[in-house]
């Protein structure tokens, strides 16, 4: 019969075959783009992925751009943006439940506003649009509620549900002998790390697996960690299957949050702007290389002449001696067409740019038109925006909601939320999102049904279609 620590060794493995296609695409990423993120190398502790100098930061630029425009637009650190209702709107028309669901709603941005929450989300948001999906594991805190906990690219896999939300993740991660022994014990350590730590080797590294998955079997009846719906397993890698586990504690939600930029059928990991962006991107690095290249050619070009001549001086300034009226000269020195090269990069840059929507939130900083109204910029904005709203549902239902109803659960535990008035009789609530991005979102989009709505008016007029005016 399989262990448990047989079984999640085995779907460790499967998870990763299954996300290695996705490895090569992500490493043109993290060179070209996020060089300081994506974690492929296993052997070494905190290993900095090797990269070529960009030659060209035009995407690294659009993709700062893109993640900044979100972050301020989707879940701004300086205004509320986490909106509370009650589902019943006659309980709301009251007054009472709108001043509750305000006061909820103000607990929780304080919440967050003591919490690492906003520079986890970017952190997300960045992972988003460079890879396709991101990872944030939220643990309850002492002290600030709530802890994010950042992964990125590459060292972690998931499994997801029928639904698309993620059921189980695996992260290969590694540590040091005196991290394992103080996080889990001595006793619950293999015997190789019991003697390393007797050997006073501390640093020596200690290759983990964490899991988080469902747990199918337990006693609804008991809420202690080995019963909770989902449970987290710490593995020692290089233990025996028949060998326990580290650790097995349980949470009572799936605390991974594994939203994707794009979704395309049942796809586990997505895509995004960059990756659908890599063929400009790196066109043009190569476009740079190759104008470096031709520049050397005109101002060093390779030269022909005598013989006995071994070396060839070539920095200004500098004498070679030659036998007679022997010469050194140049071989096939030509003009090169740089400005067509030139014109290639620069298309290459406006492609780059359009890809990762940094029109989107830089479209009137080059407009120097005087008389611009307020309702123009705001139409052109809401167009703009409407083009990213499947992007910014996958943020609204795979990170921000999940988490809001992580957030007041965690508050509810601690009794941190105000008391309902009993005049909501247990009424419950619904989260929307009041943030510019989402609010332009939703005005693009009754614009659209009022639109709709005008044109039925207008057939209603037409003889013959009176009845399409009676039916609307």
């Amino acid at each position: 019969m399989e262990t448990l620590v047989g079984e999640f060794k085995r779907r460790n493995e499967e998870a990763k075959a299954h996300r290695s296609r996705l490895l090569a695409a992500w490493q043109k990423v993290t060179r070209y783009v996020l060089p300081y993120s994506g974690r492929y190398y296993q052997s070494e502790r905190d290993k900095s992925v090797a990269f070529a100098p960009i030659l060209d930061n035009q995407a690294a630029w659009a993709h700062d751009v893109l993640v900044a425009g979100i972050s301020a637009g989707a879940f701004p650190q300086s205004m509320p943006w986490v909106g509370l209702r009650l589902k019943n709107s006659k309980t709301e028309e009251g007054g009472i439940g709108a001043e509750y669901c305000d006061a909820v709603a103000d607990v929780i941005h304080a919440t967050y506003s003591q919490a690492n929450v906003y520079p986890s989300l970017r952190h997300c948001v960045s992972e988003m649009s460079a890879y396709g999906p991101g990872c944030l594991i939220v643990e309850e805190h002492e002290e600030n509620i709530l802890h994010l906990h950042k992964l990125t690219a590459g060292e972690f896999c998931f499994e997801r549900d029928f639904d698309g939300y993620v059921s189980a993740l695996f992260r290969e991660f590694t540590s040091t002998v005196g991290a394992v022994v103080d996080q889990f014990g001595y006793d619950a350590c293999r015997q190789d790390v019991q003697i390393a730590w007797d050997q006073k080797k501390y640093g020596q590294e200690v290759r983990l697996l964490h899991v988080i998955d469902e747990r199918k079997r337990r006693d609804p009846s008991l809420d202690d960690n080995q019963n909770m719906p989902w449970r987290s397993v710490y593995i020692d890698l290089a233990s025996s299957d028949t060998e326990p586990p580290l650790r097995e504690s349980g949470y009572p939600f799936m605390p991974v949050l594994g939203p994707r930029w794009s979704v395309i059928g049942s796809d586990t990991y997505g895509t995004s702007a960059v990756l659908r962006a890599m063929g400009d991107i790196s066109g043009l690095q190569h476009k740079h290389t190759r104008l470096g290249e031709s520049i050397d050619r005109m101002t060093r070009p390779a030269t022909q002449g005598p013989a006995d001549v071994e070396e060839v001086q070539t920095l200004p300034g500098s004498h070679t001696r030659t036998n007679g009226g022997a010469r050194i000269e140049p071989i096939g020195v030509s003009v090169l067409p740089l400005q067509h090269l030139k014109e290639l990069i620069d298309d290459d840059r406006m492609r780059i740019a359009r890809a990762l929507y940094a029109d989107v939130f830089q479209a009137f900083l080059g407009d120097q038109r005087s008389g611009v109204t307020a309702r123009e910029i705001m139409a052109r904005t809401q167009e703009k925006v409407q083009g990213m709203a499947p992007v910014l549902n996958n943020i609204d239902h795979e990170l921000l909601r999940p988490l809001v109803k992580m957030t007041i659960w965690f508050l509810a535990q601690r009794g941190m939320l105000p008391p309902a008035p009993p005049e909501l009789g247990g009424e419950e609530m619904e989260i929307e999102f009041v943030s510019p991005l989402f609010r332009a979102m939703k005005a693009e989009q009754s614009r659209g049904t009022m639109q709709l709505l005008e044109m039925i008016a207008q057939l209603g007029t037409v003889p013959g279609w009176d009845h399409v005016r009676d039916r609307a």
